[in-house]
């Protein structure tokens, strides 16, 4: 596989594990109680300021075609700084990966493999990046951005659109919850888009690299301010380390 694509079904993955934090809301428990009050406009009166996020028990299936996986993940996430997301199958951790702002690592246990990848700036950039994610998992981000967000029908959106990629974010106006999202190249003609469902079941669908894939995800443990040492060693007389 070459390195481009590599980069590009990354992003693809990183997505579809972002919505699974931040779309069930009203699944998630949480240990601290966050009134979020509906009103006909957004309201940030009352969004909580956390220092990390921590989700755990995410149940993901992901289907390619005629084949279909499940997985149990989790994510970790410090603001500004770095994402963490594992993915467990019948309690083996198979791949974890780490974000900033431009770098990536993704330790694959399966294989013995770790990937080691940097914005090189070269290329056609790719749909998605780190800001584009905080914006799908961080409210109180989102309220920063409260002048970039239009309200129509009870739905607060944020067009961020560049050259060539279209990228647009669909919130519900009180909790400022994702309900929608598209990122779609004009040049290239590929997608991801997300979107919730009546049983409050996120979904995701692209035909960006792998055609025909959808990810559904739902639920989750959600823990704010527990801190994580973010740990992305490995030992290197086991893996091979690759530098793309």
């Amino acid at each position: 596989m070459s390195n481009s694509k590599y980069r590009n079904m990354l992003s693809l993955l990183l997505i579809a594990l972002m919505a699974a934090s931040c779309s069930s809301g009203r699944k998630i428990r949480s240990d601290k109680t966050v009134a979020y009050v509906e009103t006909e406009t957004t309201s940030c009166d009352s969004i909580y300021n956390y220092k990390t996020l921590y989700v755990k028990k995410i149940d993901a299936k992901v289907t390619l075609g005629e084949d279909s996986y499940n997985a149990k993940l989790t994510l970790y996430y410090r603001p500004g700084s770095v994402l963490l997301v594992s993915a467990v199958n019948a309690g083996f951790e198979m791949i974890r990966i780490g974000v900033n702002q431009d770098s990536t690592v993704i330790i694959n246990r399966l294989d013995k493999l770790v990937y080691v990848l940097k914005d090189s700036g070269t290329g056609y950039a790719p749909p998605i990046n780190f800001d584009d994610i905080e914006l799908l998992l961080s409210r109180p981000l989102i309220c920063d951005r409260i002048p970039g967000l239009s309200l129509n029908d009870g739905v607060a959106e944020i067009d961020r659109s560049v050259k060539d990629v279209a990228k647009r974010i669909k919130y519900s106006a009180g909790l400022l919850v994702p309900v929608k999202f598209e990122f779609f190249h004009k040049k290239t003609g590929e997608y991801i888009v997300g979107e919730m469902t009546g049983e409050q079941i996120f979904m995701i669908y692209s035909n960006y690299i792998l055609k025909n894939l959808e990810v559904e995800v739902e639920g989750g443990n959600l823990e704010y301010d527990r801190e994580l040492n973010v740990d992305l060693t490995v030992n290197r007389n086991k893996y091979d380390i690759i530098y793309l």
